[in-house]
Formats: C-alpha cells, sequence, structure tokens
C-alpha cells in the first residue's frame, strides 16, 4: 500500500503546503501512521513550505507521543531549529509558546 501511495507522490509532497503524509500524520497525532512512515523510510527532517518537520508540528500541537516516537527515530532533530524564515526556534520553543507541557 505504501508503495503505491508513494508512486502517486514521487517527491512525497501531498499538500499545497508542501507537507508530506508524516507531517500530516504528525500534526494530528496519529503516531501508528507516524511509526509507519518511518518503517517505510520516510525522512522526518523534511521541511514544509514555512520550514517546519513533522516534529515540529507535532510539539506545536501537543502531540506528546509523537513527539516520543520521533525524538527517539531521530535524537539529532531535537537540536535542529528552523532557518530563518521567520525567527529560529526548536520544537521545545513552539511547544511552550502554545502551552504544551
Amino acid at each position: 500500500m505504501f508503495d503505491e501511495i508513494a508512486s502517486m507522490y514521487p517527491k512525497g509532497r501531498i499538500s499545497k503546503d508542501d507537507e508530506t503524509a508524516l507531517h500530516c500524520a504528525a500534526q494530528y497525532g496519529h503516531t501508528g501512521v507516524v511509526s509507519a512512515l518511518l518503517e517505510h523510510a520516510c525522512d522526518p527532517g523534511i521541511r514544509n513550505c514555512k520550514g517546519e518537520t513533522a516534529l515540529e508540528l507535532a510539539a506545536q500541537y501537543g502531540r506528546l507521543e509523537t513527539v516520543e516516537l520521533l525524538v527517539r527515530t531521530d535524537p539529532m532533530l531535537i537540536q535542529r531549529t528552523t532557518p530563518d524564515i521567520i525567527f529560529p526556534h526548536t520544537p521545545l520553543h513552539l511547544a511552550s509558546r502554545n502551552g504544551h507541557k
């Protein structure tokens, strides 16, 4: 099934905001889907048109279980900051700004 979907979106982008399936699943806290996508070699470091990774979206929306999975998968994701599109921030900044502990 993943191969069929991947062939429909060769660059992995599925939304007008250049988000991947991983971005969407992380934002909505679908941890099982995130896990399956990571097992099929989806790159958690890809940024959307706003410069956000799946980890940053999960943190921003308070999806703790998804954040934990992404950090376990790629611990270096937590250290990355966004490019200077608006202002530099880490996933922790995003979670805190939106009241998530």
